[in-house]
């Protein structure tokens, strides 16, 4: 009788382990498939190796809240502009298209006194400049227009110095996007191209 009972001791230690490990094996178990990809509002999430996902932190808008970014044309009297050209109007930015034609966005501006002319080094952020003066920037061409805002043109880089973010293969970018590169804010055109202005123009 005695080995009975020892032997069904053992049993139940053994059925208990098994239950035991059963139970902890359900919850550990894999929340997803490595490398399976999901959307959480506006964040991109894919699965690691340890069997959870792990997503992006962007701050996402509520669903009811809509982003809108329009584009305008200019006054008539400016019809015609340099392809690549960027300016802006109030506090909307503006560039040149492909076929020469000027294109803005669209905001609310509130008026502002001007800014004073930054007569510091040409690495420094120009805001406003003397209409006709011409200057390098980083890998920048810029020209200060009749109203005393500097327009620029990306151009080769001569130093080897590498730019924080360039164009995409063959000189293209996605269209309408935005990026920083240096002291400039840069823009992608309908057709792929980029064109940059100073940040704080």
């Amino acid at each position: 009788m005695h080995s009975n009972q020892a032997r069904d001791t053992v049993m139940n230690r053994f059925t208990v382990l098994f239950l035991f490990s059963v139970c902890l094996a359900v919850g550990y178990a894999a929340e997803c498939q490595v490398g399976e990809t999901k959307q959480e509002e506006c964040n991109s999430c894919i699965c690691t190796e340890q069997g959870d996902f792990a997503c992006t932190r962007k701050m996402c808008l509520p669903p009811h809240v809509k982003v809108r970014r329009e584009i305008s044309v200019p006054d008539p009297e400016e019809k015609q502009c340099e392809q690549g050209a960027e300016w802006k109007q109030g506090c909307n930015r503006c560039f040149c298209t492909e076929l020469g034609e000027p294109v803005c966005t669209r905001k609310g501006c509130t008026r502002m006194p001007p800014a004073p002319v930054d007569k510091g080094s040409p690495r420094s952020v120009v805001t406003t400049c003397q209409p006709g003066t011409k200057w390098m920037e980083d890998c920048f061409e810029c020209l200060c227009i009749e109203d005393g805002t500097p327009v620029c043109l990306r151009m080769p880089c001569k130093t080897q110095e590498r730019p924080k973010r360039s164009p995409k293969p063959s000189g293209k970018c996605t269209p309408r996007a935005e990026w920083m590169e240096g002291d400039m804010h840069c823009f992608c055109s309908e057709g792929g191209d980029p064109y940059c202005v100073p940040k704080n123009s």
